[in-house]
């Protein structure tokens, strides 16, 4: 079992990270997301590192329900007086498993956040294609799912995302693909994997989201490369204005660092 600094260290870690990773995130996706984070947290050993998770949780509480609510509008919202009384549940832990406390809040948090902020018939389709990249999707099958029309899903898609739904189904299997340059896999099975029949599929589609080939993705940095697929986590969520990345892909790599300049010699 790890030393209480190592437990603390370790559940820190996964609350920063959880915290990056909220800003990119659909709330439809959030469910998934936080049963990961609890997954990953091991129990506390005794009565000091159980009070260390519980404020740590509550922290991870109050980041969670204000990154959703920063991206728009709360007009007559009540997640945040409702959330307060649950989250006040994590201080009174004594000798309970904090991350059931949390468990609790986060069931009772997401059906009140679902209540007051339902997602629309264009976020739903949006997930539906996360989860399903493979499949070649169209307006109709999409609109049949999320049980509208296809004009009205075409009009809100376009709307919250900034693009039509088969655009948005590139930039998703682009969005994966860049994630498996990661490794030494070759090009075909990426680009079989995300849901392209060939190669060359895969090249044009990089080519205008990303502006890069994938000899140059897997040379990318960790810290390029972390910025690179974030970024794009962001797009999936947050739409863009244009559809078309033609004038825009550099806007997706990390600005390169200036390099000194040399002093001049000695004279």
């Amino acid at each position: 079992m790890a030393t209480q600094p190592e437990g603390r260290a370790k559940t820190q870690a996964i609350v920063v990270r959880s915290h990056d990773d909220l800003g990119a995130l659909d709330p439809i996706d959030l469910p998934s997301c936080l049963q990961r984070f609890i997954d990953g947290i091991d129990p506390a050993p005794d009565r000091l590192h159980i009070t260390t998770l519980s404020l740590t949780l509550t922290d991870a509480c109050t980041h969670i329900v204000q990154a959703l609510h920063d991206r728009g509008p709360a007009i007559g919202c009540s997640c945040h007086a409702m959330s307060w009384p649950h989250v006040q549940l994590l201080m009174k832990c004594d000798e309970n498993d904090p991350r059931l406390v949390f468990r609790e809040w986060m069931r009772l948090f997401l059906v009140q956040f679902g209540r007051e902020h339902p997602a629309t018939a264009g976020a739903r389709a949006a997930a539906l294609i996360r989860a399903d990249p493979l499949r070649a999707w169209t307006i109709k099958d999409l609109a049949h799912q999320v049980n509208t029309s296809p004009g009205r899903l075409r009009h809100q898609f376009q709307r919250r995302f900034g693009m039509r739904p088969g655009a948005y189904l590139q930039l998703v299997r682009v969005s994966r693909a860049v994630v498996m340059f990661r490794t030494a896999t070759k090009v075909e099975v990426v680009a079989w994997e995300v849901g392209y029949r060939s190669k060359k599929d895969l090249y044009v589609a990089l080519k205008r989201w990303v502006g890069s080939t994938p000899t140059e993705l897997r040379a990318l940095s960790d810290d390029e490369r972390n910025w690179l697929e974030r970024q794009l986590r962001m797009r999936c969520v947050n739409g863009t204005v244009v559809e078309r990345a033609s004038a825009d892909t550099r806007a997706f790599r990390p600005p390169a660092p200036r390099r000194r300049q040399a002093p001049p010699p000695h004279t």
